[in-house]
């Protein structure tokens, strides 16, 4: 769905562009594809299922405390820590 790649590629733009994002990118895309497709199959309609999945993933702010990063690391990629995805 649309709506859910262009969500993602958003709240990604930020990160680095390196092997570990890309896969989390793709974890997280499956992810909201499975529950988007279990609610649409539990009765919600195409719009209720889009907003419950992208409310249930959060924000940027939430992104970059899961991921370790700090503005200074969004101005800087190669300071990127890779133990932030494990």
């Amino acid at each position: 769905m649309r709506q859910i790649d262009d969500y993602v590629e958003a709240m990604f733009a930020v990160l680095p562009k390196d092997k570990d994002v890309e896969e989390t990118k793709q974890r997280i895309l499956e992810h909201m594809y499975e529950k988007f497709e279990a609610m649409q199959a539990e009765g919600m309609n195409e719009n209720e299922a889009l907003g419950a999945v992208i409310s249930e993933f959060g924000s940027i702010d939430e992104m970059k405390h899961t991921f370790g990063l700090s503005e200074t690391t969004l101005e800087n990629p190669s300071d990127f820590s890779h133990d932030a995805l494990e």
